[in-house]
C-alpha cells in the first residue's frame, strides 16, 4: 500500500489488533510499524517499534525493523548497529548485506564501506550504492581507463543503470572522447518535458498540487540538507 493511500488507516487498525491479539509475534509488529512508516507517521512508528521491543527483547527479527527505522531518523550509527546485529543471527541475508552497504555509503564511513565492498559485489554486482562507491573510488585516483571498465559490464545488462551512465560518460570526458561522452548524456534521448494528467479524484491540476504540496509538507522525513543526498540547502523526501 503506497504512501498517502486511503487504505493505510485501515491497514494500521488491522496490524495493530494483530499485535493485541498475537503479541508475542514479531511479524504483527513489523507489519504494524512498516505500515506506519508509509504512512509518514515516523514517531508512532518508533513508538510501536519501543513497544514491540519491550514485548519482544530477544527478537532478533526486530533488528531489521529498527534499522529501517534509524535510518528514516537519519540516525545512521543506530541503523548500522542493528543490522551488525540482524546478520549476526541472520549471516546469509544478502538483503540486510546491500542495506547495511547502503547505509554506509550514505553516512560516508569510508573505511568500512571499503570493507564491505568486496561481499556486496558477490551478491549484488551491478548494485547502484556499489557502483557509485567503486566508480568514485576510480575517479578520486584518476584512473579513466578503470572507471570505464567498471561502468561497461553494468550497463551491459541494465541500460538504464543511471550511476552507471553519469560515470561512463564522465569517463569518456576526460579521455577526450567527446563525441562519445556526449551521446552517452544526449538531454533529447534522456530527458522528456510534458503534461501529466490530473489523477482520479482531483476536481483538477490546482487541486492535485495542493494535496501535494500539504503531504509534503507534513512528511516527518522531510529534512534540510539530508546526510547522503545531493540536495544542499533545501529540503528532501
Amino acid at each position: 500500500v503506497k504512501s498517502g493511500s486511503a487504505r493505510l488507516p485501515a491497514v494500521i487498525n488491522l496490524a495493530r489488533r494483530g499485535t493485541v491479539e498475537h503479541p508475542g509475534n514479531p511479524v504483527t509488529w513489523k507489519r504494524l510499524v512498516e505500515a506506519q512508516l508509509q504512512a509518514g507517521n515516523l514517531k508512532d512508528a518508533e513508538a510501536s517499534l519501543a513497544e514491540a521491543e519491550r514485548a519482544l527483547p530477544n527478537a532478533p527479527e526486530l533488528l531489521f525493523t529498527r534499522a529501517t527505522v534509524c535510518q528514516q531518523m537519519e540516525d545512521f550509527e543506530g541503523a548500522i548497529g542493528a543490522l551488525d546485529r540482524y546478520l549476526a543471527h541472520f549471516p546469509e541475508d544478502s538483503l540486510a548485506k546491500v542495506r547495511r552497504f547502503e547505509l554506509l555509503v550514505q553516512a560516508g564511513f569510508e573505511q568500512r564501506a571499503k570493507a564491505a565492498a568486496a561481499e556486496i559485489a558477490a551478491v549484488a554486482p551491478h548494485h547502484p550504492d556499489l557502483i557509485f562507491y567503486t566508480a568514485e573510488r576510480a575517479l578520486e585516483a584518476g584512473n579513466w581507463e578503470v572507471l570505464l571498465r567498471i561502468c561497461e559490464a553494468p550497463l551491459a545488462e541494465l541500460p538504464n543503470h543511471t550511476n552507471a551512465r553519469f560515470h561512463r560518460a564522465l569517463a569518456l570526458a576526460r579521455l577526450g572522447r567527446d563525441a562519445e561522452a556526449k551521446a552517452a548524456m544526449d538531454l533529447d534521448r534522456f530527458v522528456a518535458i510534458r503534461e501529466l494528467p490530473v489523477p482520479q479524484g482531483f476536481a483538477d491540476a490546482e487541486a492535485f498540487r495542493a494535496a501535494l504540496r500539504q503531504e509534503i509538507l507534513r512528511n516527518p522525513t522531510l529534512l534540510p540538507d539530508p546526510r547522503g543526498k545531493s540536495t544542499r540547502k533545501g529540503r528532501q523526501t
